[in-house]
């Protein structure tokens, strides 16, 4: 008589570790998946960011080959949208924007100041 009581418990507790383990699966899943984005969204960062950098070299190159230049400049880079424009240009500085556009939503803005003589960096902004 007492086994009969036992019977029926398998059932039950089978059902309940086949759904604990179901859960955890799914979290393990998820957070793969969230990782992976995570890691994505870095690495494209990076490549936008040192886009928009080239960008910025780009326009010093326009700049000491003519300083009347256009003032904007928009190209592609490995599949990237840079855009790079003269903000501001006095006497004592030339201040430069670059801003580059990739995948997943990603863009990045580098702002400098150069001197108006030799072109060199004076300021850097990220």
């Amino acid at each position: 008589m007492h086994l009969r009581d036992e019977e029926g418990m398998v059932l039950p507790i089978v059902s309940a570790v086949s759904i604990i383990i179901f859960i955890l699966v799914s979290l393990l899943i998820a957070e793969s998946i969230r990782s992976r984005q995570t890691e994505n969204l870095y690495w494209e960062k990076l490549r936008v960011q040192y886009a928009a950098e080239s960008g910025i070299a780009l326009m010093q190159q326009r700049l000491s080959k003519s300083q009347d230049r256009s003032s904007e400049v928009e190209y592609q880079v490995d599949g990237l949208k840079v855009h790079v424009k003269v903000k501001a240009r006095d006497s004592d500085q030339i201040h430069l924007q670059a801003t580059a556009f990739g995948s997943l939503g990603v863009k990045q803005t580098v702002q400098v100041y150069l001197s108006p003589r030799t072109l060199a960096i004076q300021k850097w902004f990220r």
